[in-house]
Protein backbone atom coordinates (compact mmCIF):
# COMPACT_ATOMS: atom_id res chain seq x y z
CA UNK A 1 0.00 0.00 0.00
CA UNK A 2 1.41 3.60 -1.04
CA UNK A 3 1.86 6.02 1.82
CA UNK A 4 1.30 9.94 0.91
CA UNK A 5 3.43 12.02 3.60
CA UNK A 6 3.19 16.04 3.38
CA UNK A 7 6.47 17.90 4.08
CA UNK A 8 5.52 21.68 5.48
CA UNK A 9 8.20 24.12 5.13
CA UNK A 10 6.23 26.28 7.57
CA UNK A 11 8.41 26.99 10.94
CA UNK A 12 6.58 27.40 14.47
CA UNK A 13 7.29 29.42 17.24
CA UNK A 14 7.02 28.26 20.95
CA UNK A 15 8.22 29.75 24.11
CA UNK A 16 11.14 27.15 24.58
CA UNK A 17 13.62 28.11 22.07
CA UNK A 18 14.56 28.87 18.64
CA UNK A 19 11.69 27.98 15.63
CA UNK A 20 11.11 24.32 14.86
CA UNK A 21 10.38 22.49 11.57
CA UNK A 22 7.59 20.71 11.46
CA UNK A 23 7.96 17.00 10.93
CA UNK A 24 6.42 15.01 8.28
CA UNK A 25 2.89 14.19 8.80
CA UNK A 26 1.56 10.82 7.78
CA UNK A 27 -1.91 11.06 6.69
CA UNK A 28 -3.09 7.77 6.94
CA UNK A 29 -2.04 7.40 10.16
CA UNK A 30 -5.21 7.99 12.93
CA UNK A 31 -2.48 9.14 15.33
CA UNK A 32 -1.37 12.46 13.37
CA UNK A 33 -3.91 15.22 13.66
CA UNK A 34 -3.74 17.40 10.18
CA UNK A 35 -3.91 21.54 10.58
CA UNK A 36 -6.98 21.58 9.09
CA UNK A 37 -6.53 25.33 9.42
CA UNK A 38 -4.03 25.48 6.36
CA UNK A 39 -5.82 24.10 3.28
CA UNK A 40 -2.71 22.25 2.15
CA UNK A 41 -2.48 19.59 5.00
CA UNK A 42 -6.36 18.27 3.99
CA UNK A 43 -6.21 15.15 2.30
CA UNK A 44 -9.58 13.84 0.77
CA UNK A 45 -8.72 10.97 3.11
CA UNK A 46 -9.35 13.51 5.71
CA UNK A 47 -13.28 14.73 5.01
CA UNK A 48 -15.67 14.17 7.77
CA UNK A 49 -18.04 11.09 6.88
CA UNK A 50 -21.44 10.60 8.35
CA UNK A 51 -21.98 8.30 11.04
CA UNK A 52 -24.11 5.30 10.54
CA UNK A 53 -26.88 6.94 12.63
CA UNK A 54 -27.09 9.91 10.07
CA UNK A 55 -27.12 7.49 7.08
CA UNK A 56 -29.80 5.89 9.02
CA UNK A 57 -31.65 8.75 8.94
CA UNK A 58 -31.05 9.77 6.08
CA UNK A 59 -32.48 6.69 4.28
CA UNK A 60 -36.02 7.00 6.50
CA UNK A 61 -36.15 10.72 5.43
CA UNK A 62 -35.86 9.55 1.76
CA UNK A 63 -38.52 6.88 2.45
CA UNK A 64 -40.93 8.99 4.14
CA UNK A 65 -40.66 11.55 1.28
CA UNK A 66 -41.31 8.41 -1.33
CA UNK A 67 -44.05 7.22 0.78
CA UNK A 68 -45.50 10.55 0.89
CA UNK A 69 -45.22 11.31 -2.88
CA UNK A 70 -46.91 8.18 -3.38
CA UNK A 71 -49.69 8.70 -1.08
CA UNK A 72 -50.12 12.57 -2.55
CA UNK A 73 -50.35 10.78 -5.95
CA UNK A 74 -52.91 7.97 -4.75
CA UNK A 75 -54.75 10.57 -3.34
CA UNK A 76 -55.34 12.54 -6.32
CA UNK A 77 -56.49 10.07 -8.45
CA UNK A 78 -58.78 8.41 -6.20
CA UNK A 79 -60.07 11.86 -5.79
CA UNK A 80 -60.44 12.55 -9.30
CA UNK A 81 -62.41 8.99 -9.56
CA UNK A 82 -64.70 9.84 -6.50
CA UNK A 83 -65.67 13.53 -8.18
CA UNK A 84 -66.42 11.49 -11.60
CA UNK A 85 -68.19 9.06 -9.56
CA UNK A 86 -70.37 12.16 -7.97
CA UNK A 87 -70.90 13.38 -11.10
CA UNK A 88 -72.36 10.95 -13.32
CA UNK A 89 -73.38 8.92 -10.29
CA UNK A 90 -71.97 5.40 -11.92
CA UNK A 91 -68.79 3.47 -13.37
CA UNK A 92 -69.74 4.84 -17.06
CA UNK A 93 -70.86 7.96 -18.94
CA UNK A 94 -74.22 6.61 -20.15
CA UNK A 95 -75.71 8.16 -23.08
CA UNK A 96 -79.04 8.32 -24.29
CA UNK A 97 -79.66 6.55 -27.48
CA UNK A 98 -81.04 9.16 -30.48
CA UNK A 99 -81.48 6.51 -32.69
CA UNK A 100 -84.70 7.44 -34.55
CA UNK A 101 -84.51 10.83 -34.13
CA UNK A 102 -83.52 13.87 -35.63
CA UNK A 103 -80.75 15.57 -34.63
CA UNK A 104 -81.37 19.06 -34.55
CA UNK A 105 -78.60 21.61 -34.75
CA UNK A 106 -75.23 20.24 -33.33
CA UNK A 107 -75.14 19.96 -29.81
CA UNK A 108 -72.15 19.47 -27.53
CA UNK A 109 -73.28 16.70 -26.26
CA UNK A 110 -73.80 14.64 -28.83
CA UNK A 111 -70.75 12.04 -30.35
CA UNK A 112 -71.02 8.81 -32.69
CA UNK A 113 -70.67 4.98 -31.33
CA UNK A 114 -70.76 2.43 -33.61
CA UNK A 115 -71.70 4.39 -36.23
CA UNK A 116 -75.09 5.34 -34.17
CA UNK A 117 -75.99 9.20 -33.07
CA UNK A 118 -75.99 9.18 -29.42
CA UNK A 119 -76.29 12.37 -26.77
CA UNK A 120 -75.08 13.21 -23.27
CA UNK A 121 -77.53 12.45 -20.56
CA UNK A 122 -76.58 16.01 -19.33
CA UNK A 123 -77.31 17.78 -22.87
CA UNK A 124 -80.22 15.55 -24.72
CA UNK A 125 -82.70 17.92 -23.78
CA UNK A 126 -81.23 21.23 -22.38
CA UNK A 127 -79.05 21.34 -26.16
CA UNK A 128 -81.75 19.83 -28.04
CA UNK A 129 -79.65 17.01 -29.34
CA UNK A 130 -82.80 14.95 -30.00
CA UNK A 131 -86.10 16.04 -30.76
CA UNK A 132 -89.41 15.45 -28.82
CA UNK A 133 -90.16 12.26 -30.97
CA UNK A 134 -89.42 9.98 -28.33
CA UNK A 135 -88.44 9.58 -24.34
CA UNK A 136 -85.65 8.17 -23.41
CA UNK A 137 -85.52 5.78 -20.52
CA UNK A 138 -82.88 7.11 -17.99
CA UNK A 139 -80.47 5.07 -16.82
CA UNK A 140 -82.46 2.34 -15.02
CA UNK A 141 -79.52 0.14 -12.94
CA UNK A 142 -80.51 -3.07 -10.73
CA UNK A 143 -79.17 -4.23 -7.62
CA UNK A 144 -79.18 -8.05 -6.80
CA UNK A 145 -78.96 -8.39 -3.09
CA UNK A 146 -78.91 -12.33 -2.08
CA UNK A 147 -78.89 -13.90 1.40
CA UNK A 148 -75.94 -16.01 0.26
CA UNK A 149 -73.30 -16.10 -3.06
CA UNK A 150 -75.33 -17.63 -5.69
CA UNK A 151 -75.61 -18.02 -9.35
CA UNK A 152 -78.72 -15.14 -10.33
CA UNK A 153 -80.22 -15.13 -14.12
CA UNK A 154 -82.21 -11.61 -14.45
CA UNK A 155 -84.09 -11.34 -17.72
CA UNK A 156 -85.71 -8.02 -18.63
CA UNK A 157 -87.21 -6.87 -22.27
CA UNK A 158 -88.47 -3.10 -22.99
CA UNK A 159 -90.79 -1.78 -24.96
CA UNK A 160 -88.35 0.04 -28.07
CA UNK A 161 -85.12 -2.07 -26.88
CA UNK A 162 -82.14 -1.36 -25.44
CA UNK A 163 -79.70 1.09 -26.46
CA UNK A 164 -77.18 0.15 -23.88
CA UNK A 165 -76.49 -2.48 -21.59
CA UNK A 166 -73.95 -3.43 -19.17
CA UNK A 167 -72.85 -5.91 -18.87
CA UNK A 168 -73.84 -6.86 -22.39
CA UNK A 169 -77.11 -8.67 -22.16
CA UNK A 170 -78.07 -11.65 -24.06
CA UNK A 171 -81.03 -11.35 -26.19
CA UNK A 172 -82.13 -14.75 -25.23
CA UNK A 173 -80.51 -15.94 -22.12
CA UNK A 174 -80.37 -12.07 -20.77
CA UNK A 175 -78.09 -11.59 -17.86
CA UNK A 176 -76.17 -14.39 -15.87
CA UNK A 177 -74.27 -13.39 -13.00
CA UNK A 178 -72.67 -14.67 -9.29
CA UNK A 179 -74.27 -11.99 -7.38
CA UNK A 180 -72.75 -11.42 -3.31
CA UNK A 181 -74.87 -10.46 -0.55
CA UNK A 182 -72.73 -6.90 -0.34
CA UNK A 183 -74.17 -6.34 -3.85
CA UNK A 184 -71.32 -7.21 -5.91
CA UNK A 185 -72.06 -9.10 -9.28
CA UNK A 186 -69.42 -11.06 -11.57
CA UNK A 187 -70.64 -11.70 -15.12
CA UNK A 188 -70.45 -15.70 -15.77
CA UNK A 189 -69.59 -14.26 -19.22
CA UNK A 190 -66.56 -12.16 -18.78
CA UNK A 191 -65.49 -12.36 -15.47
CA UNK A 192 -65.85 -9.09 -14.88
CA UNK A 193 -67.24 -7.46 -11.39
CA UNK A 194 -70.08 -4.52 -11.56
CA UNK A 195 -72.02 -3.04 -8.62
CA UNK A 196 -75.20 -3.13 -10.49
CA UNK A 197 -76.89 -4.15 -14.05
CA UNK A 198 -77.35 -1.28 -16.08
CA UNK A 199 -79.65 -0.76 -18.90
CA UNK A 200 -80.98 1.95 -21.28
CA UNK A 201 -83.83 1.92 -23.58
CA UNK A 202 -84.33 3.08 -27.01
CA UNK A 203 -86.71 6.41 -27.20
CA UNK A 204 -90.03 5.54 -26.90
CA UNK A 205 -93.92 6.54 -27.00
CA UNK A 206 -94.67 6.91 -23.22
CA UNK A 207 -97.50 7.52 -22.22
CA UNK A 208 -97.14 8.16 -18.18
CA UNK A 209 -100.04 9.66 -16.67
CA UNK A 210 -98.60 12.63 -14.24
CA UNK A 211 -101.62 13.59 -12.70
CA UNK A 212 -100.42 12.71 -9.29
CA UNK A 213 -96.49 13.46 -7.67
CA UNK A 214 -95.23 17.28 -6.45
CA UNK A 215 -93.97 19.79 -7.84
CA UNK A 216 -91.21 20.95 -6.20
CA UNK A 217 -88.68 24.17 -6.99
CA UNK A 218 -85.43 23.34 -8.67
CA UNK A 219 -83.11 23.90 -5.76
CA UNK A 220 -84.96 22.58 -3.16
CA UNK A 221 -85.08 18.91 -5.57
CA UNK A 222 -82.02 17.43 -3.98
CA UNK A 223 -83.35 17.61 -0.57
CA UNK A 224 -86.59 16.68 -1.17
CA UNK A 225 -85.07 13.41 -3.32
CA UNK A 226 -82.98 12.71 -0.25
CA UNK A 227 -86.48 12.67 2.26
CA UNK A 228 -88.29 10.80 -0.43
CA UNK A 229 -86.43 8.11 -1.71
CA UNK A 230 -85.31 6.58 1.45
CA UNK A 231 -89.35 6.65 2.29
CA UNK A 232 -90.28 4.85 -0.86
CA UNK A 233 -87.57 2.66 0.41
CA UNK A 234 -84.16 3.21 -1.21
CA UNK A 235 -80.94 2.81 1.02
CA UNK A 236 -78.36 6.02 1.70
CA UNK A 237 -76.38 4.81 -0.61
CA UNK A 238 -78.67 3.87 -3.60
CA UNK A 239 -80.26 7.83 -2.84
CA UNK A 240 -77.14 9.28 -3.43
CA UNK A 241 -75.99 7.22 -6.96
CA UNK A 242 -80.20 8.11 -7.70
CA UNK A 243 -79.44 12.04 -7.07
CA UNK A 244 -76.21 12.36 -8.23
CA UNK A 245 -77.24 11.32 -11.80
CA UNK A 246 -80.84 13.10 -11.71
CA UNK A 247 -80.08 16.42 -9.84
CA UNK A 248 -77.98 17.81 -12.47
CA UNK A 249 -80.80 17.58 -15.23
CA UNK A 250 -83.13 18.94 -12.75
CA UNK A 251 -82.00 21.75 -10.28
CA UNK A 252 -81.38 23.81 -13.23
CA UNK A 253 -85.52 24.15 -13.55
CA UNK A 254 -87.35 26.94 -11.91
CA UNK A 255 -89.96 23.82 -10.62
CA UNK A 256 -90.18 20.35 -11.45
CA UNK A 257 -93.08 18.19 -11.56
CA UNK A 258 -92.23 14.69 -10.18
CA UNK A 259 -94.24 11.55 -10.09
CA UNK A 260 -93.13 8.10 -9.48
CA UNK A 261 -94.52 5.53 -12.18
CA UNK A 262 -95.82 2.22 -11.31
CA UNK A 263 -97.63 -0.52 -13.25
CA UNK A 264 -97.12 2.11 -16.23
CA UNK A 265 -93.33 1.54 -16.01
CA UNK A 266 -93.35 -2.06 -14.87
CA UNK A 267 -95.90 -3.35 -17.52
CA UNK A 268 -93.82 -1.97 -20.60
CA UNK A 269 -90.47 -3.04 -18.96
CA UNK A 270 -90.76 -6.72 -17.60
CA UNK A 271 -88.96 -8.56 -15.15
CA UNK A 272 -87.99 -12.22 -14.54
CA UNK A 273 -85.42 -12.87 -11.73
CA UNK A 274 -84.55 -16.95 -11.10
CA UNK A 275 -84.29 -17.52 -8.49
CA UNK A 276 -86.95 -15.29 -7.72
CA UNK A 277 -86.75 -13.02 -5.05
CA UNK A 278 -88.37 -12.30 -1.69
CA UNK A 279 -88.21 -8.57 -2.23
CA UNK A 280 -88.59 -6.51 -5.21
CA UNK A 281 -88.18 -2.64 -5.43
CA UNK A 282 -88.51 -0.79 -8.88
CA UNK A 283 -88.31 2.91 -7.96
CA UNK A 284 -88.72 4.71 -11.86
CA UNK A 285 -89.67 8.47 -11.78
CA UNK A 286 -91.14 10.67 -14.60
CA UNK A 287 -90.13 14.82 -14.02
CA UNK A 288 -91.15 17.71 -16.20
CA UNK A 289 -89.91 20.91 -16.07
CA UNK A 290 -92.20 23.66 -15.17
CA UNK A 291 -91.97 27.29 -15.59
CA UNK A 292 -94.40 28.17 -12.52
CA UNK A 293 -95.83 26.56 -9.52
CA UNK A 294 -98.97 24.45 -9.82
CA UNK A 295 -100.62 22.39 -7.39
CA UNK A 296 -101.23 18.51 -7.79
CA UNK A 297 -102.56 15.63 -5.56
CA UNK A 298 -99.36 14.16 -3.69
CA UNK A 299 -98.60 10.26 -4.08
CA UNK A 300 -98.61 8.20 -1.43
CA UNK A 301 -96.28 5.20 -0.91
CA UNK A 302 -97.03 1.88 0.93
CA UNK A 303 -93.91 0.92 3.14
CA UNK A 304 -91.08 -1.29 1.51
CA UNK A 305 -89.67 -3.99 3.76
CA UNK A 306 -86.29 -5.87 2.58
CA UNK A 307 -86.49 -9.26 3.61
CA UNK A 308 -84.40 -12.46 2.20
CA UNK A 309 -83.43 -12.01 -1.51
CA UNK A 310 -84.15 -8.67 -2.19
CA UNK A 311 -83.83 -6.56 -5.56
CA UNK A 312 -84.18 -2.57 -6.30
CA UNK A 313 -84.08 -0.82 -9.22
CA UNK A 314 -84.07 2.60 -9.87
CA UNK A 315 -84.38 4.74 -12.96
CA UNK A 316 -86.36 7.44 -14.97
CA UNK A 317 -86.87 9.41 -17.63
CA UNK A 318 -87.79 13.36 -18.57
CA UNK A 319 -90.71 14.38 -20.42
Amino acid sequence: MFRHYIYAKLLLMNDNGPPQPIKPLEVNNPQNTPNYANKSFISSNDTPKPSKRNKLHLRFLMKLLIVATGGAVVFLIGYQFAVYQSVHGGFTLPHFNCINQQQVGTASGCSSENNTNYCNCNNCYANGCCTSGGICEGKPVIYLYPTRTEKVNVKLSYVSGFSKTIPSYNPISGWTVIAHPNGTLTNVTNHKTYPYLFWEGNPAKLNFKMSTGFVVKGSDVKSFLDSKLIQIGLTHHETYAFIAYWLPKMKVSSYDLIHFNGTEYTSIAPLTITPKPDALLRVNMSFKPLNKFTTIPPQIFSHFHRKGFTVVEWGGAEF
